[in-house]
């Protein structure tokens, strides 16, 4: 069993004789919200739909007495209602004092008895877009109550340092939490903060670090790069893991080989040692897997591979994982014991090329490294991505249509990313655990090619609509973006010689090509052209074209694929991966498929009907570098639609063949 030790994180909290609460630090890594059940964007108030202001009216003040919709205890006492300050507390005293603008270490005189501190938050005026809102989100018994700091700002920075923060009320279990949501411009705002639970002026429990707690979440505007602190009533249990990540990929093929993976994570004070990871699919058998040898103080994790393998057909199934049997004791917290995750097992898809659009500036201090960070994910999943970096109005290379990619996005911030048209965050805080989660099937496969004439470029694209292809109910757009793979004209402030994937041009603009519909198994061709100023890229030779398919209303990108400009030419000589030929088609005897291979590999070939089902199959097909031609037999198939999948270097390249 191969095991990593990914994080140790001692952590100390102060009073914890006298208090009723123990807290959990937020992990390095993104980590959502609380539950997951809060999934609004962080926006100015004005842009929040269902949360109300109880704003108070001056500074330092506390708002009016709010209250709490379900049953709530704290340090033992049922509370009934709150206050808000502009200072960044929550009260649950009925008559506070006026709240202390400075922040301090807690306990303090100065902070009400049983309250709640992120404490050093800011209020910049009516003028501005500050705001404490609140909103309820779950159904009984599992309720929270949000309530939030929105765009607010630090005591001791000023206005320029907007941030939001969240204190979280969870119905049944009494957990608090204090959620770390959305942060400017950390480079220059790197402000601090107490946080922690004050009980009275002499005992409290309180985040080591503070009063100088600095952020820890990015600029985005969506829960994927949060972190949050929990504070869980009594004290530490001696035994307690948790299931904190499944990574097995929530899309799987048919009659594959499936490994249940993720990692688990310990909060009890007892080193643990030994113990059990087990799984189960829709409620079925217990498959259990004992580890030992295991060396994991508080606050460590490590990753966990199951031995047993499981083989699914096509479906829709429940995945339950959980984690037991510490040390041979039986785990003293069973709500974080177990996460679902719910996989669905399908015939023929091709996996979707995830299309990653960054919003950056050379002249951003807080755009360092961007690169960098998304590298060190890319490595891992070579071929299987593509990447447009849109440069904003203050860089030399800006263009007007990666200005109107940010203004449909409503870009306000940099740097910032958006996955696959939909998933927001800062391309800082992407990790591997984030791409596989949004790996997802795909029912459009993209074939491109592209040639150059001078300073013309000219992008095709046949897109081809797999069987369970469904159009939406939106009209779709096909966007091309020509990009440079490679500039170092366009160095501003922030330190940084290269930039990459810089986007150069779309074609024909920002607006794409409209595409009302699909028929599955018809081909959708596109072919549009651009010619280059001189001196309007760096490296004529150097460009990338990227096309994708996206819908018009809510953003997705249903499919992507890429190629680069010298891969294209060689005289109408294909020299990069791929199918070039399959012939006869229609087929009634066999069929020839013709492929490329740039280098020596192991290739594998399989044939799927209309339904998904495999019909035929060939696996590790050793070839050299350059053509290669193979026969499929199609004698025995009836008569209809077949999907032909070839598998070079984990990279699948599909073709459409007709059996008559």
């Amino acid at each position: 069993m191969k095991r990593s030790l990914l994080l140790i994180a001692l952590l100390f909290v102060f009073g914890m004789a006298q208090s009723q609460y123990y807290y959990n630090a937020p992990p390095v890594t993104p980590a959502g919200n609380p539950g997951n059940i809060n999934w609004d964007n962080e926006d100015p108030y004005k842009n929040q739909a269902g949360w109300s202001s109880i704003q108070p009216a001056s500074h330092p003040a506390w708002s009016s007495s709010q209250s709490i919709p379900f049953t709530f205890t704290f340090n033992g006492s049922t509370v009934t209602s709150f206050k808000a300050s502009t200072t960044g507390l929550v009260t649950f005293t009925a008559n506070p004092s006026t709240p202390a603008a400075n922040h301090n270490t807690i306990p303090n005189a100065s902070v009400p008895n049983n309250t709640i501190c992120v404490w050093g938050l800011g209020y910049s005026g009516s003028s501005s877009n500050d705001e404490i809102i609140k909103k309820v989100f779950g159904t009984a018994p599992n309720r929270q109550l949000w309530i939030s700091w929105s765009s607010y700002n630090n005591q001791s920075l000023g206005s320029k340092c907007w941030t939001y923060w969240s204190v979280v009320l969870e119905e049944t279990s009494n957990r608090v939490y204090i959620v770390d949501q959305r942060n400017s411009t950390k480079s220059s705002c790197s402000f601090g903060l107490t946080l922690g639970l004050q009980y009275s002026s002499t005992s409290a429990t309180m985040v080591n670090g503070s009063p100088n707690i600095h952020p820890k979440a990015g600029t985005s505007k969506t829960p994927y790069d949060n972190k949050y602190y929990e504070f869980i009533p009594g004290t530490r249990p001696q035994y307690d893991i948790a299931v904190d990540y499944i990574q097995t990929n929530k899309y799987q093929t048919s009659n594959t080989q499936v490994e249940i993976r993720g990692i688990i994570k310990t909060y009890g004070s007892v080193t643990v040692t030994s113990y059990d990871i087990n799984y189960s699919i829709d409620n079925g058998p217990t498959q259990i897997e004992h580890i030992t040898g295991a060396n994991l103080p508080v606050y460590s994790d490590e990753w966990y591979f199951h031995d047993s393998i499981w083989f699914p057909t096509v479906g829709t199934y429940n995945l339950k994982v959980w984690a037991s049997n510490i040390n041979g004791q039986t785990d003293q917290n069973i709500y974080n014991d177990t996460m679902y995750k719910t996989i669905e097992v399908m015939g023929v898809f091709v996996p979707r090329i995830g299309v990653h659009e960054t919003f950056t500036s050379a002249n951003s201090n807080d755009c360092k490294g961007v690169h960098d960070s998304l590298a060190s994910v890319f490595a891992l999943h070579p071929g299987s991505y593509t990447y447009i970096n849109y440069t904003m109005p203050t860089d030399i290379y800006t263009t007007t249509d990666g200005q109107a990619r940010a203004i449909m996005y409503s870009v306000d911030t940099v740097p910032d990313m958006f996955l696959n048209g939909t998933v927001n965050i800062d391309p800082h805080y992407y990790t591997e655990n984030l791409y596989n989660d949004n790996l997802s099937p795909a029912y459009l496969n993209i074939t491109p090619t592209v040639t150059m004439s001078g300073n013309t470029i000219t992008v095709n694209a046949a897109i081809l609509p797999f069987p369970a292809w469904v159009n939406p109910s939106n009209p779709m757009k096909i966007h091309i973006a020509v990009v440079e793979k490679t500039t170092t004209g366009n160095v501003g402030t922030n330190g940084e010689t290269k930039f990459y994937n810089v986007l150069r041009k779309m074609l024909p603009n920002a607006n794409g090509t409209p595409q009302a519909s699909f028929t599955p198994g018809l081909y959708v061709n596109i072919s549009k052209s651009y010619t280059f100023a001189a001196n309007e890229v760096e490296n004529i030779s150097n460009l990338q074209a990227i096309v994708f398919v996206q819908n018009n209303v809510t953003n997705e990108i249903y499919q992507s694929a890429f190629i680069s400009v010298p891969n294209a030419i060689n005289q109408g000589e294909q020299n990069h991966d791929g199918i070039t030929n399959l012939y006869p088609n229609p087929a009634n005897d066999y069929s020839q498929l013709e492929y490329y291979t740039e280098n020596a590999v192991e290739v594998g070939l399989s044939v799927y009907d209309a339904n998904g089902r495999l019909v035929m199959e060939k696996a590790n097909i050793k070839v050299g570098a350059g053509k290669h031609q193979t026969a499929i037999d199609t004698r025995n198939y009836a008569q209809g639609i077949y999907f032909v999948k070839l598998n070079i270097n984990n990279k699948l390249y599909y073709s459409k063949l007709i059996v008559d």
